[in-house]
């Protein structure tokens, strides 16, 4: 695109566009030249305040991991246990207990709390997938539920088990 530049700009002095106009054309060449430096400039501005917020957010994910160490491991431990919860009762949905369900309940919960501190994005994946397993369990206690509910949370808790492997 940068390399046809010159040819759209010797087109343009060719065309119709220059030929009953005031001002000669190293005038509007000089016009042109500032306008289009100065539309570059600014997407470049632009791309860099992404790239360096990109990189901050980044950067005090980690530090944050890193102050809250074990705040993070809980959270990796408990999606790992619901990961094989997750993969027994798709396999058998008698596996299902209340017992089990309200302390996985209750320990996202408690986990909500410690991670909303460390990092919003991950209280929200946690949030969504205890809601997730709470509503697949209850429909399977109510006969609605399928595997492909338990296949979804089981995708996005490897997906989540994954990036939190990072930090730990």
């Amino acid at each position: 695109m940068i390399v046809g530049i010159p040819f759209f700009i010797e087109w343009i002095s060719d065309s119709i566009i220059f030929n009953d106009k005031k001002g000669s054309f190293d005038s509007w060449l000089s016009f042109l030249g500032s306008y289009i430096g100065g539309i570059a400039s600014g997407i470049t501005t632009l791309l860099g305040i992404y790239i360096g917020i990109q990189y901050e957010k980044s950067n005090q994910k980690k530090h944050a991991a890193i102050a809250n160490r074990e705040d993070v491991k809980a959270l990796y431990d408990w999606c790992f246990s619901v990961k094989i919860i997750s993969e027994n009762i798709e396999s058998d949905f008698s596996k299902v207990d209340n017992e089990q369900n309200n302390n996985i309940n209750k320990k996202a919960r408690e986990l909500e709390v410690k991670i909303s501190k460390v990092d919003y994005e991950w209280y929200q994946k946690l949030s969504a997938l205890r809601k997730k397993y709470s509503d697949a369990t209850w429909n399977i206690k109510c006969q609605k539920g399928d595997e492909k509910e338990f296949r979804d949370i089981i995708k996005n808790l490897d997906n989540f088990v994954k990036e939190l492997s990072k930090y730990i």
